[in-house]
């Protein structure tokens, strides 16, 4: 699976969004690293709310429990997307006949759970534009998009 990976010295270096809150947070900040993509745009979300706007949704609500369900079914389904692609591109990872077969049966399955599911309105069944309903995208919706 392909992830975003933030090296902490980047984290750092970005002084406008992530500035320690107290000592402890400044001492975490020399010796953690946080390297999956959604840990981070969830951290910089809730540790920056007046940058990040509303990408993640406030503590409580149903726009931030709707991310936190596609964040954690984004992990493993359409993170085979990326499995998928990369059988193709990268040398060393090239599947047989038979799995390469399998393939579109597979990119089906996610996208029709991504349209009839996650997108799926849930009064009349039409689509909506984004992930967590709301008029804005969401960090569910950028990660989603990333993968296909």
């Amino acid at each position: 699976a392909r992830s975003i990976t933030v090296p902490l010295i980047e984290i750092q270096q970005q002084a406008d969004l992530v500035q320690p809150d107290s000592e402890h947070d400044h001492q975490n900040m020399t010796t953690t690293a946080i390297t999956e993509s959604a840990a981070i745009l969830m951290y910089l979300c809730e540790s920056k709310p007046e940058q990040m706007g509303d990408l993640y949704g406030k503590p409580g609500t149903l726009r931030k429990a709707s991310i936190d369900s596609y964040l954690h079914w984004h992990h493993s389904n359409t993170r085979i997307l990326g499995n998928i692609a990369s059988s193709y591109l990268i040398e060393g990872r090239q599947k047989s006949d038979a799995e390469r077969a399998q393939h579109p049966v597979e990119i089906h399955k996610i996208l029709r759970r991504l349209e009839q599911g996650w997108l799926a309105e849930p009064r009349s069944g039409t689509t909506q534009p984004f992930i967590a309903e709301g008029p804005i995208p969401s960090i569910a919706d950028l990660l989603c998009y990333d993968e296909i």
